[in-house]
Formats: structure tokens, sequence, C-alpha cells
């Protein structure tokens, strides 16, 4: 029987002396979707993001008996990414820097303050209004809320200063607040509606 694997340290361990697989396999579950996030930042068709993607793991997986050695490696494989997506544009020199994001199938979990319940109603609200923002912004946004990167991360994951960063989460949790006010407000008044 396979063995599973629950946290990074344990399964980087396996890979080193072992050669798993199936440790290996959980390294690309938990970063997958991170990095295909950075991929279709920068490119712009879905298939070359997978590709740029798969090509990260294949090289992770050759060198996989020194990663022991690198101390990040969420950000080793953000910037990995980014140099695989940079070489991708260079060679092909028909791809464009990507200016829109692809569409992201997210699952966000927010606690009613009410009931505790989560409201599909508003999931769905809360994803239309990231969809609202700029591309850029959007993918800040993403990076820095859904996948915990730090400002300093993003910044040199995508080649931006950590100003513009600051700038770009400013705007985005901004506009966050303004909606989340609106939806509050609009279900206040049904609420005032259905008691009269």
């Amino acid at each position: 029987m396979a063995r599973r694997y629950f946290d990074i340290a344990s399964a980087v361990h396996a890979i080193i002396h072992s050669d798993d697989k199936n440790a290996f396999e959980f390294l690309f579950d938990h970063f997958y979707v991170s990095l295909i996030r950075v991929a279709t930042y920068y490119l712009k068709k879905e298939a070359l993001a997978e590709d740029a993607v798969a090509e990260v793991f294949l090289k992770l997986w050759e060198s996989r008996h020194k990663i022991h050695k690198i101390e990040n490696l969420e950000k080793y494989l953000m910037v990995m990414c980014k140099n695989q997506c940079l070489y991708t544009i260079r060679s092909t020199k028909k791809v464009e820097y990507n200016e829109e994001l692809m569409d992201f199938h997210q699952q966000i979990i927010l606690d009613s303050p009410e009931s505790g319940i989560i409201s599909q109603e508003f999931i769905s609200f809360f994803n239309k209004t990231i969809h609202e923002l700029p591309p850029k912004c959007q993918v800040i946004f993403l990076m820095v809320k859904e996948d915990g990167m730090k400002y300093k991360e993003v910044a040199s994951v995508l080649s931006i200063s950590i100003k513009t960063v600051e700038n770009q989460m400013t705007k985005a949790i901004a506009h966050c607040r303004k909606s989340l006010r609106l939806f509050q407000d609009y279900h206040k008044q049904i609420d005032q509606s259905e008691k009269k």
C-alpha cells in the first residue's frame, strides 16, 4: 500500500532518500495551482502554461537528490516557473506577455458571521468581485491571499517592485471592502422588507 504524505518535509525526505514517486506526486498536487497561476500570468495560452509547469516538475525530479539544499521550496519553484516561462517566450518569439488572466476555478471558504454556515451566494459574489479586478491586480491579490506569498516574494516572481505589490494590494482590498458593503446593504434591505 502506497504511503500518503501530509507535509512537505516528509515528502522531500522520501524523494531524496528513496526516489518515492508518491511523495513527488504529493508535491505536484500541493504546488500545481500556484505554479499554474504564475505561468498563466506570463504566457498567453493555457496549454503553454501547463507545459511550462510540467517542465518545472520534470527538472525538479531530475535534480531531486539536491533539493535538500533548497531553503524555501515554494519560492524556488515559483522562480523556476518564472524562468521557464521567460524561456518559452524567448524560444518561440510568438508568445506575448499575457495581459489577461485565464479563468481559475477557485474555492474560497468564508465564514458567515451570523450562522457560521458558508453562503454559496456570498462565495459567488466574492469570486465575481475578485474577477472584476484588473489582471495584474488580480494575480497579485491571489498570490498573496490564496498562495500565502509575501510581498517581496511576489515582487521577485513577477519582476516588479515591492511598492507596486503594495499599491496593487491596497487597490484590491479597497475594492473588496466596497463590494462587501454593497452586498451587506443589499441584504439588509431584503431583511427589512421581509419584516414589514
